[in-house]
């Protein structure tokens, strides 16, 4: 459900201090996409893929 994401990506956003968009990131790849904060090796992990 979309609600459910979208809770999900603002609880991270928050635990991560929220970040400002400067601080933020997106790498698009085969294994899908990956928000990250201030570099790619800091990765979001709000859902496992199914």
């Amino acid at each position: 459900m979309v609600v459910n994401e979208v809770e999900a990506v603002h609880a991270w956003w928050r635990e991560q201090g929220r970040p400002g968009l400067g601080r933020l990131g997106l790498t698009v790849d085969s294994g899908g996409q990956h928000v990250w904060v201030d570099e790619a090796q800091h990765v979001a992990r709000l859902h496992e893929p199914a």
